[in-house]
């Protein structure tokens, strides 16, 4: 499979997981007990890797600055995975190695149909190494949202099926907030097609836990400024947001799966949008436009919430 490359906008290169999720793989996952529970590696044994010893037809498909991404069939059930495996150093402090943790807790708690899913996690201290590994397992999809706009630019965008597809990603976007999470990183490279074409969303090591407000609809806290420029809301370059961050991003995601653009016409775009400066695109449908305009407010209390959305 060819997946496309990130935008030079784009700070990271993103991971590309990605199909068959309908087994689980035997023994990652627990019954009654937390998912993201990770089962060490014991560095005073042999050379041994779980990862080396358990798997086969492993391939990298993916990497970036938080890891590389395999593909790897598991040797008992014979099904395919995706791999994601991040290092750090044996010397790394208690807060580097939580916030690398972060991503497994985070999907560990997310069932939902419209999301990557989880099956486990483990670490290993190679004693050949200097890096201490974590390893997560999950679901295997296709192609992300990126590659299927790139493939698919010099075609028409049929609007209900952008649609539909934006349905999929609102559905999971108000998920993760119900679980009191900020993803704080979505964009198309983030959102994957299982093998049903189905949108799958992906890469929660930016998310966070949040705070939430009285009305449990809108999450709230002070955050470290992060997530990818091109997709940012406006608040984002400061360290106080809310859960409309991932309603803004969105936003753009849509926008862009509405209209076919890239490269400098997308950057423009999407700085007039952070900006408040209306941007006149031929959107046919009067509430496609209406939404995306609704949802990249520059200010987050004018927008609405994932749940209203």
């Amino acid at each position: 499979v060819r997946f496309a490359d990130e935008e030079k906008e784009e700070e990271n290169k993103q991971e590309k997981t990605i199909t068959n999720a309908s087994s689980q793989p035997t023994n990652y996952h627990s019954s009654g007990k937390l998912a993201a529970e990770i089962v060490p590696v014991d560095p005073k044994q042999n050379e041994k890797s779980k990862f080396a010893d358990e798997f086969k037809n492993i391939k990298e498909i993916g990497s970036g600055v938080y890891g590389r991404v395999f593909e790897a069939e598991n040797i008992l059930d014979k099904c395919k995975y995706a791999v994601k495996r991040i290092a750090f150093p044996r010397d790394s402090n208690e807060d580097l190695i939580s916030k690398k943790l972060r991503e497994v807790q985070a999907m560990a708690k997310f069932d939902h149909s419209n999301i990557v899913r989880y099956y486990g996690s483990w670490t290993e201290r190679p004693p050949q190494d200097h890096n201490m590994y974590l390893h997560i397992l999950m679901q295997l999809c296709k192609h992300s949202l990126a590659y299927w706009l790139m493939e698919n630019y010099q075609q028409p965008r049929d609007q209900q099926r952008m649609r539909y597809l934006f349905k999929q990603l609102v559905d999971a976007v108000a998920y993760i907030h119900r679980k009191e999470v900020i993803h704080r990183d979505l964009k198309p490279s983030n959102i994957l097609f299982d093998e049903v074409d189905r949108i799958r969303v992906c890469d929660l090591g930016l998310a966070t836990n949040a705070i939430s407000s009285i009305d449990g609809e809108e999450i709230t806290g002070t955050r470290t400024v992060i997530g990818t420029p091109l997709y940012k809301s406006p608040e984002q370059s400061y360290n106080r947001y809310t859960s409309k961050v991932d309603v803004f991003s969105i936003g753009l995601i849509y926008a862009e799966m509405s209209v076919k653009m890239k490269g400098e016409v997308r950057r423009n775009a999407f700085d007039n949008y952070r900006k408040g400066v209306p941007n006149n695109f031929a959107i046919d449908d009067v509430e496609t436009r209406e939404l995306i305009d609704l949802m990249t407010k520059v200010k987050s209390d004018d927008r609405p919430t994932s749940r209203e959305i």
